[in-house]
């Protein structure tokens, strides 16, 4: 069975998990300062980008990546922790956001992986100018399209790459984010909300 039609079987079956933490997103110091400043969260998240990321196909669905743990944003930022940590942070800044999803795909579960027919190393294939080689879309973006057009998550948990094994990574759909139900929230140093999705 094709993958697309493989994921499209499995996602009407399996269940989301709710998912309530605060979460991490490092960015380069000149993004932050490019960023409109009303719209922080989008201006370095949400945006739809030409190249694509892990499970998001370029022109596809907008979606917020961040790193659970603070030292997985920083392998993410970096390149891996090693990197990470001989940097001390560079030019960076660093959000915390408080992440509250009620539907969640969670690719942390074997269980998930089994029903969905993936293997660990596929979730960490290679997907950058996978497409440019090959002519065909690599297996994470076809998961993560199937998943946002199944309607029935709201984000995708899934393990960090550069911070293995005990890293985790979360994409939000931030266009199927609730008030109240499902959202992302933003905070500044005094605590008080700087930003929310959606608005």
């Amino acid at each position: 069975m094709a993958a697309k039609s493989r994921f499209d079987e499995a996602l009407q079956k399996l269940p989301g998990r709710s998912f309530e933490e605060t979460c991490h997103r490092i960015v380069s110091l000149q993004a932050y300062e490019a960023a409109n400043p009303k719209r922080l969260l989008y201006d370095l998240g949400p945006k739809l980008s030409a190249s694509g990321q892990r499970f998001s196909p370029p022109g596809d669905h907008a979606g917020l990546y961040v790193a659970v743990e603070r030292l997985t944003a920083g392998a993410e930022s970096a390149g891996s922790v090693e990197e990470w940590n001989q940097s001390g942070g560079g030019t960076t800044v660093v959000f915390k956001v408080d992440v509250k999803l009620e539907h969640v795909l969670d690719l942390t579960d074997a269980r998930v992986l089994k029903a969905l027919g993936l293997t660990p190393a596929e979730v960490h294939s290679a997907w950058e100018g996978y497409h440019a080689l090959f002519g065909t879309d690599p297996v994470t973006w076809i998961l993560g399209r199937a998943v946002f057009a199944s309607s029935r998550f709201d984000g995708i948990l899934f393990p960090s790459k550069k911070n293995s094994p005990a890293g985790r990574c979360l994409l939000v759909f931030t266009e199927r984010l609730t008030k109240g139900t499902a959202e992302v929230v933003l905070f500044s140093d005094d605590g008080s909300v700087r930003e929310r999705l959606p608005a």
